[in-house]
């Protein structure tokens, strides 16, 4: 009993089983929520209620990469160094520093908590005007549509206080990650993620609209900033008698570096993911905007599922780079491949197969995009998680040069939508889509990857058709000794 009792307690502490069991809970949203909010909202309220869940993802830009920036100063400091490198990412930096003792350097974690509060100060004031303004031109044409009613306004207001306090969550479980608590933070994120579920069944399902919505969030974020803040504090030793830590202009300039250049990354992911969707809110017709909204969402919920071999097999990637076993870093880039873009197709066609019967089921008034829309989506989806597949495996070497093409293809991609709506529509945004990253995201970072072994494009085609046809035979074979049995 005593190997059992082991095996399930180094489980239960496992970091990794922590994340997969938030990002589980995560996909819960899509799986409970939104099918709520499509039988309980309509028109222009269904409407507002995807809109403002971009929004939020729209007020996270301004903590600009900051986040990831303070967990591995966190990680830096807690393994005792006496101060960070200039860039957190240069080898050469990494080269030169090292760590004297290994007991914490806790008076320079005080500093960083008291430093990135002063930061976070700033961010706070950033989604504020990013909301404020941006966020409720955004928001405009469907309040509009809705007569300006002030359940509507209210929840918009309450909205970005939630958006506010969503941001310094980020601060304090970066750094209570960098801390070495990633069981710990993930544990309250699972835990509130999975309260948020409820509290927003329960909102939907009592008719409160997006108003509760909005009320409900603002609750669960405020007891998830709690929690995370508690856990950071209860890490860190009591502050000397009268030491007093303010900013540190010096740690702020060895943070500064890493974040701009991430927050760069972020803004242009946003941009490509989620600015087609600010620009269809624009729309004249409610029911083509909430049609959008949709197909975007499970689009997206699908390609999560599809890139969980990416996420496994991440760890043995980064192996084999270490080790310089380039034969296997191919074979796991092939097998990788395969898969995630193989359950990228099932997926698809299952979403084009019954994806408008299950909504029938639902009886819900609103539908997925017409067909040809829809298969349109799909294809710019399909190019792209075949670009993130190996954008992450080339960043795996610790090299991320993707930040400038990054931001100039979201602000390029949002202009020529823009000029497009008026003409066409949807059709418009999905074309600007495809043509913009026709010029470097769908080949840049699969050009990169493939010159790490100096991989030729035949070559690596020729290898995937070869691992689907095992994998096809394989699975052949599985279900005739099944058919057998």
């Amino acid at each position: 009993m005593t190997r059992p009792r082991a095996a399930f307690n180094r489980l239960a502490r496992s970091g990794l089983l922590h994340v997969w069991l938030e990002t589980f809970v995560r996909l819960g949203m899509a799986l409970v929520v939104l099918p709520l909010a499509l039988v309980y909202m309509e028109g222009v309220e269904l409407s507002l209620w995807f809109l403002f869940n971009t929004l939020l993802a729209f007020a996270v830009l301004a903590d600009s990469g900051l986040s990831p920036t303070l967990l591995r100063a966190a990680a830096y400091f807690h393994n005792g160094a006496k101060e960070l490198p200039s860039s957190l990412g240069s080898q050469r930096d990494r080269d030169e520093w090292s760590v004297a003792n290994t007991e914490p350097n806790w008076e320079a974690l005080h500093s960083l908590v008291a430093t990135s509060g002063r930061m976070y100060g700033l961010v706070a004031v950033g989604s504020l005007l990013l909301l404020g303004v941006c966020g409720s031109a955004f928001a405009w044409n469907l309040m509009a549509m809705g007569g300006h009613n002030s359940s509507y306004w209210a929840a918009f207001v309450v909205l970005v206080v939630w958006a506010c306090l969503q941001v310094q969550i980020a601060r304090w479980s970066g750094i209570l990650q960098g801390l070495g608590r990633v069981v710990q933070a993930k544990r309250i994120g699972a835990i509130t993620n999975l309260l948020s579920i409820a509290c927003f069944s329960f909102v939907l399902c009592s008719g409160y609209g997006v108003l509760g919505y909005a009320c409900a969030g603002l609750v669960v974020v405020a007891l998830n900033l709690f929690l995370m803040r508690k856990a950071v504090l209860s890490c860190l030793p009591a502050r000397k008698a009268g030491k007093i830590h303010a900013f540190d202009k010096h740690l702020f300039l060895c943070i500064w570096p890493a974040t701009w250049r991430l927050g760069l990354i972020k803004l242009g992911t946003f941009l490509v993911y989620h600015g087609s969707s600010l620009l269809i809110a624009q729309l004249p017709d409610p029911t083509q905007i909430s049609a959008f909204f949709l197909t975007l969402r499970v689009i997206t919920f699908i390609r999560q599922i599809a890139t969980a071999p990416l996420v496994a097999y991440l760890p043995k990637v980064v192996a084999s780079l270490a080790c310089s076993e380039l034969k296997a870093f191919r074979a796991l880039t092939t097998r990788i491949v395969v898969l995630v873009l193989g359950l990228f197709l099932l997926e698809s066609a299952a979403l084009l197969l019954i994806g408008d019967r299950v909504l029938a089921l639902l009886n819900v008034d609103t539908s997925l995009l017409p067909v040809p829309l829809l298969v349109a989506l799909l294809l710019t989806f399909f190019m792209e998680t075949h670009c993130t597949i190996h954008t992450t495996l080339y960043i795996s070497t610790n090299h991320v040069p993707f930040a400038l093409l990054s931001t100039v293809t979201g602000i390029l991609m949002v202009l020529l939508s823009y000029a497009l709506l008026d003409s066409y529509g949807v059709w418009g945004v999905i074309l600007a889509r495809i043509a913009v990253q026709l010029l470097g995201n769908y080949w840049y970072a699969v050009y990169l990857s493939l010159g790490i072994t100096k991989w030729r494009f035949r070559e690596y085609l020729s290898a995937i058709v070869t691992e689907g046809s095992c994998l096809c035979a394989r699975l052949v074979s599985l279900r005739r000794k099944e058919g057998y049995a």
